[in-house]
């Protein structure tokens, strides 16, 4: 078992009727919190690199804002609704957030020990000292000194508090120090005080120089710390103690209910107002004096679950940018791409394309090949038309340059840009207005869906007539985030499948979402009754004592409907295997329930995103790709894409990886149930067997 892992919350396991069938739900909140704990697993793995460790420790920091600002800022909502609507909810949310405050800080605490126990030792170990006023050489001060005066002290504004003091709102995980002030002339008193960190316009970290063969490294807290008597020189003080402390808030939009205005303007609305919302979390140095952390509180009107007791230093997202360049040992080998096939590397894509389907696994297969059909298709004479739908765009999107290319030679180029992606809102937005002025229509989407679809059409004119060419993807249209997300895509001119990707652009925008499709699901009309449908075939398979099986690969696994099917086909006797990076409500190994389900996640240095969905279907199975995770919200609430793989040699492919996932044994682990968070191969005796991504890039490039 993980040391000091926090246990599962039997609480929060509901057993309820669905359809007149007994299912078990674990709760998604706490399902979150043990998904951000395989990503601290990985940071406590002395096996793991050093810069590697940094990285996860970067990413669990990151994501416990995230959790904060919207999964927890629900729970607090939720607490509003009458007595009648808060019987109807599964888990009260009272229960909820006591839960959620007793794992997040018990994950803290395993956080600041890893850091401070095992982290600075090693990295000093490795020739790099994280330094404070204390351990500082002398040689290094003057330097510690100029820094601060010319690069920090501009743009410190110290705040003096008081009870008459007019409300301050601490901006969202911004840093702050809170300061408690003892003078020379008033020694029986304290003053207390507030300075923002200016993180914003410097550095968090600035390297001081070497000492034999050490570089030393402050955080700009500690720059600050030893310079408060400078800076707070006025007040004569005698002792300046300071304790960093971060707000997180609700950054939910509320979006205005004003039939006239588009949903750009309320999109546009709704972020000025962001970063106004309540708090939802207050994290404090657990060494601050409790006059001082009462005073706070008292302050803000904190509520004791938004406490949350932390180390010397927050927002630890931003050890990435530790400076470790030249320490090439401190991180994984780099992972060279490899190439898809000569297809890839032919004067046109379009012919490779018409030939036969192409499946693209990334980062494992370059993005390049995805930019350079886009790139094509911008410059071809015969190109008449390209459209596609945009979810999150790199800050300096490739993508969205091709686009503008293609409508700068005349193209017609109509892109379906989603404003609503959660905090990329404004980035989309503003690549939406490069597109306009370059000439390309742009849709906002839907209101009340967001499209989370990740498809392209290109329309060209070949001996007289228009063909297709389809771009379909579990990943969104961003070359940045491609190099991290391991993700599937697929290039197709079948007709039957061209057709019907058409027919869901049409419906996109005439804001009217059809129904009728063959080969594709669509959601939110067209994708749970059939992954339904297709679960119990393989149910009536299992009863008839023919072969059946059920492998899904999702990010998260959340809605009910889907979840009450997997146990009735458990209960068939249906082997279902469940590869889940993230959230699972499902329960795996209960007897009489799901004793023939198992589920496992793996955390390792590509980010698990692809969803495929793969059923036995008698003698011919059917393998799907999707953007769509089984949660309510992707069935219900979303435009959702899940396309199929017609050619039996990409089934076979994505099964054939599918296994090798499956059998992984130095990083998968075991999701619920006994054995939650612990790695398959340590239950089984097979620890450090095979790592399912290092064997994923020698099948490719066996098969390339």
């Amino acid at each position: 078992m993980p040391p000091n892992r926090t246990e599962p919350a039997a609480a929060l396991l509901i057993r309820k009727s669905w359809a007149g069938r007994r299912i078990e739900l674990y709760n998604r909140e706490v399902s979150w919190l043990e998904f951000n704990e395989r990503v601290l697993l990985e940071a406590e793995n002395s096996q793991v690199p050093l810069g590697e460790r940094l990285q996860f420790m970067s990413i669990f920091s990151s994501n416990m804002d995230e959790f904060f600002r919207v999964r927890v800022a629900n729970q607090h909502r939720l607490m509003h609704l009458d007595k009648e609507q808060l019987r109807k909810l599964d888990f009260h949310p009272h229960r909820v957030l006591t839960v959620i405050h007793d794992q997040a800080q018990a994950l803290q605490q395993r956080f600041e020990l890893l850091f401070e126990q095992r982290i600075l030792p090693e990295l000093e170990h490795n020739g790099v000292v994280i330094s404070d006023k204390i351990n500082l050489p002398a040689v290094f001060r003057n330097k510690a000194h100029t820094i601060f005066k010319e690069s920090i002290q501009p743009y410190l504004n110290p705040i003096l508090l008081d009870q008459k003091t007019r409300p301050l709102r601490l901006r969202d995980s911004y840093l702050y120090l809170a300061l408690k002030i003892k003078r020379r002339i008033r020694s029986e008193t304290s003053d207390y005080a507030l300075l923002e960190l200016p993180v914003r316009y410097a550095q968090r970290f600035y390297s001081l120089g070497n000492v034999d063969g050490r570089e030393y490294l402050l955080f700009i807290d500690d720059l600050v710390r030893m310079h408060l008597n400078d800076v707070f020189a006025s007040m004569n003080p005698e002792v300046v103690e300071a304790f960093t402390i971060k707000m997180t808030r609700d950054q939910e939009l509320d979006l205005d209910q004003d039939l006239g205005q588009s949903l750009l303007d309320k999109m546009k609305s709704g972020l000025r107002k962001r970063g106004k919302g309540d708090p939802v979390r207050f994290i404090y140095d657990r060494q601050m004096p409790d006059d001082l952390l009462r005073f706070l509180v008292r302050k803000w009107k904190l509520k004791a679950s938004s406490l949350i007791a932390g180390g010397r230093y927050h927002n630890f997202k931003d050890l990435r940018q530790i400076p470790l360049a030249g320490r090439d040992a401190l991180f994984y080998p780099p992972w060279e791409s490899v190439s898809p096939g000569a297809w890839s590397e032919r004067h046109t894509l379009f012919k490779a394309i018409r030939e036969k389907d192409r499946l693209l696994h990334h980062p494992y297969h370059p993005y390049d090949t995805v930019l350079k059909f886009l790139r094509e298709a911008a410059l071809d004479p015969d190109v008449r038309k390209i459209e596609i739908t945009l979810y999150r765009l790199a800050t300096i999107s490739s993508v969205v340059r091709s686009l503008i290319t293609a409508a700068l030679n005349g193209k017609k180029v109509i892109a379906v840009v989603e404003i609503q992606a959660r905090f990329d809102e404004e980035n989309n937005m503003y690549w939406a207005e490069k597109l306009q002025e370059a000439g390309a229509v742009v849709h906002y989407g839907l209101e009340g869906f967001k499209i989370h679809c990740k498809m392209c059409l290109v329309t060209r004119r070949e001996k007289g007539r228009d063909i297709r060419y389809a771009h379909m993807s579990t990943g969104n249209y961003n070359a940045q985030t491609a190099k991290i997300y391991a993700d599937d895509s697929l290039f197709t001119a079948r007709p039957t499948i061209t057709q019907e990707v058409n027919k869901v652009f049409r419906s996109l925008y005439q804001g009217r979402l059809h129904t009728a499709y063959r080969h594709i699901l669509v959601a939110p009309y067209r994708m749970r009754d059939p992954l339904l449908a297709w679960i119990d075939f393989e149910i009536r398979r299992a009863k008839e004592g023919k072969q059946a099986w059920i492998f899904v690969k999702l990010n998260s696994l959340v809605d009910e409907a889907l979840i009450a099917a997997l146990y009735r086909a458990s209960q068939a006797g249906v082997e279902v295997r469940c590869l889940v990076r993230g959230i699972c409500a499902l329960v795996p190994g209960v007897p009489g329930l799901s004793q023939h389900i198992r589920v496992v996640s793996i955390i390792d240095r590509y980010l698990e995103h692809a969803r495929v969905y793969a059923f036995c279907h008698g003698s011919k199975p059917l393998v799907y790709l999707s953007s769509a995770d089984w949660m309510a919200r992707n069935m219900d609430y979303r435009v959702e894409l899940a396309f199929p793989l017609l050619d039996r040699r990409l089934q076979q492919e994505v099964l054939d990886l599918l296994e090798i996932q499956w059998n992984d044994r130095s990083k998968a682990r075991w999701l619920n149930g006994a054995d939650a968070n612990r790695l398959v191969g340590e239950t089984e005796g097979q620890n450090g067997g095979l790592r399912a991504q290092e064997a994923f890039f020698a099948y490719l490039r066996q098969h390339n």
